[in-house]
């Protein structure tokens, strides 16, 4: 990694190692099935320490289909986990600082219900989640950041193919900060359709309004278009082209109320026997700091390769170029990252 800790000079770059084990434990019957997960990831650099780190966290689902025409999911997640330098409240110069990456604690629950037999013409489908973030150390910086959301949504899908449907979506999102001023309550219609996997494209296409109100009068309300789209095309079986974009208002860093993000990445995958496998992606996105001036340009480029020696073992290489141009000069920067696995 070249460039750890985002910033645009006195680039710090080190070489890194990355261990991740999990165990995961599924049981149930047809009607009624769990699964369980515990995970961690240790990350150690040998020119960086203070970017040294150790994630793990745990979650837990049930699913539950008693009758043909009804569906019920619960799940549940536990997270202890990290930003990196030159992300989330350390952006720009504040990289360069010699602190401990900001760890934090994230708890996730939600559930979903779905009343209408598959392939039924018509089926409607509730969820709602919540979550609370709450980080550990480098309270100076990351104070602001601690935060309690709700999402309750519900969509609407009428078949009108017999792989294609239709579909009316709502969704409400409300954010309670702990200390920062940014409360606020996001509304989300959309219209669109999705098409079944079974198709050769596969995926989902979504395009509506958003409005963001702030509790605090003294901050700016957002309302504007929205979309959504993820599109996969398979012209072979063992070749995938990818799609996705879209545009929505996102929670600030710290610069501006909130971000407008509008964004597109794109995608090939493609297996060149059983075991060889190559994947090229690349997007790009733009990120408005809202209502500063601040203009974000972000572009990615990726390829990966890797291959099969035994069904259960696969090497494999990667990089990855990032590149920010902003229209504040030090939150620029261009990163490198080169992984064997």
């Amino acid at each position: 990694d070249d460039n750890l800790g985002l910033t645009s000079r006195n680039e710090d770059a080190s070489a890194f190692w990355r261990v991740s084990p999990a165990l995961r434990v599924e049981g149930g019957s047809e009607r009624s099935r769990v699964r369980a997960t515990v995970e961690a990831e240790t990350g150690r650099y040998t020119s960086s320490q203070v970017d040294d780190y150790t994630d793990y966290g745990f979650d837990a689902a049930w699913l539950y289909s008693p009758l043909l025409r009804h569906a019920l999911a619960l799940d549940a997640a536990r997270k202890f986990g990290h930003d990196g330098r030159g992300t989330a409240a350390r952006e720009g110069d504040l990289g360069l600082l010699a602190l401990d990456v900001d760890r934090f604690r994230r708890d996730d629950f939600g559930g979903r219900y779905r009343f209408g037999a598959p392939g039924a013409r018509g089926r409607l489908e509730l969820d709602a989640r919540a979550g609370e973030v709450r980080y550990r150390n480098n309270r100076e910086f990351t104070a602001f950041r601690d935060r309690s959301d709700r999402a309750p949504g519900g969509a609407f899908y009428w078949r009108i193919a017999p792989r294609t449907s239709a579909l009316f979506r709502v969704e409400s999102e409300r954010f309670d900060y702990e200390l920062a001023t940014l409360d606020s309550h996001e509304t989300h219609w959309f219209v669109g359709a999705e098409i079944d996997a079974t198709a050769r494209t596969t995926g989902s296409l979504l395009v509506g309004r958003a409005n963001k109100r702030f509790d605090d009068p003294a901050r700016a309300d957002f309302s504007g278009a929205s979309w959504r789209a993820n599109l996969e095309w398979r012209p072979r079986s063992y070749s995938t082209l990818s799609v996705s974009t879209g545009g929505e208002a996102d929670e600030t860093n710290g610069f501006g109320d909130y971000v407008l993000r509008h964004d597109l990445t794109v995608g090939w995958s493609h297996n060149w026997s059983g075991r060889l496998r190559t994947t090229l992606d690349g997007g790009l996105a733009r990120e408005e700091q809202r209502p500063s001036t601040r203009v974000d340009d972000v572009r990615y480029l990726g390829a990966a390769a890797d291959y099969a020696f035994r069904r259960w073992l696969r090497a494999g290489a990667s990089w990855r170029l990032y590149d920010r141009s902003s229209d504040v000069a030090e939150f620029d920067y261009r990163r490198n990252v080169l992984l064997f696995s």
